[in-house]
């Protein structure tokens, strides 16, 4: 699955799921491109402030998603 990094053809959708396949392919790069530097993430286990603590938890678990 492949889709567009390019926001002005884009949905939601497809920023998500650009964001998904950009995880999977490893690319933390690009990921940080989908994201606010200032964005909170807050999650049932535990909360992250900021786009750098987030996905430098996610590529450190190296999760992959379907």
């Amino acid at each position: 699955m492949s889709h567009s990094n390019n926001p002005t053809n884009n949905t939601a959708k497809d920023v998500v799921l650009a964001c998904i396949d950009a995880i999977n392919n490893k690319d933390f790069e690009l990921v940080h491109t989908y994201a606010n530097d200032d964005m909170q993430f807050i999650g049932v286990l535990e909360s992250r402030d900021g786009a750098e603590a987030y996905f430098a938890d996610m590529e450190r678990m190296q999760l992959e998603y379907d």
